[in-house]
């Protein structure tokens, strides 16, 4: 049985921060009172709080004061569909990459993740959060967001072999492509600092991406958040 690992407060915050991107909440706009989110999302007021304060090291609000919370502009959202595997738009191949479980959850999609797989809003989904290291350094740290139903297991599978893509094969699929990618960066969280073994904030650079199988079925929402000064992303053209 797989118990739940993650904090509401991270599920609060990624939930706010897509809405933001998406252009949900525009810049400008305030976002509701903290008792207002609160019963939005049926948890206490603590973890609004704590939620804010990382929507605030992101970049993606601020605080008014006598106001409550204000978006920020963000930057140009840029898509193009791409046909590409994770490694390669990393310019990851050939190096000595590995991934460490962190948690897992089994949880309901909210409506932005259930787009992105092409799910019914609240369907079951695995959640799996996983820090990668390249030659030994802690590079990256990813959310992984993935179907249950016809997955269910997963999350155990891949806490012990580290392996997505192996686990995947046991689902019958055999591979995986890169249907959408979204570039961002910004500053690392408090969270993000401590995964990374950071002495302070730096940059990550965001990449927002869909996985799909050779039938073109979304498979994967990814949200991968890289060492900004230390990993250059490459995007094939064409």
């Amino acid at each position: 049985m797989v118990r739940n690992y993650s904090p509401l407060w991270r599920l609060v915050r990624d939930e706010l921060a897509e809405e933001i991107r998406r252009g949900r909440l525009a810049p400008g706009d305030l976002l509701p009172t903290e008792q207002q989110l609160g019963e939005r999302f049926d948890v206490h007021r603590h973890t609004i709080r704590r939620a804010l304060q990382e929507l605030r090291e992101m970049g993606l609000v601020r605080t008014a004061q006598g106001r409550g919370s204000v978006v920020l502009e963000q930057p140009l959202d840029h898509k193009r569909p791409r046909r590409t595997r994770f490694s390669q738009e990393l310019g990851l191949g050939g190096l000595d990459v590995r991934f460490h479980f962190l948690h897992g959850d089994l949880m309901h999609a909210s409506d932005v993740v259930a787009e992105h797989l092409g799910l019914r809003p609240n369907a079951r989904i695995n959640y799996i959060e996983s820090l990668g290291e390249v030659q030994g350094r802690r590079l990256f740290i990813v959310s992984h967001f993935l179907p249950h139903a016809g997955m269910e297991g997963l999350i155990e599978h891949y806490r012990q072999s580290g392996s997505l893509s192996r686990c995947l094969n046991l689902y019958g699929v055999e591979a995986t492509f890169r249907a959408v990618s979204r570039i961002s960066t910004r500053m690392a969280s408090d969270e993000e600092t401590r995964h990374l073994r950071h002495r302070e904030k730096r940059p990550v650079l965001v990449v927002e991406y869909v996985n799909a199988d050779s039938n073109g079925r979304p498979v994967e929402f990814g949200i991968a958040r890289f060492c900004g000064d230390k990993m250059e992303l490459v995007v094939p053209g064409g």
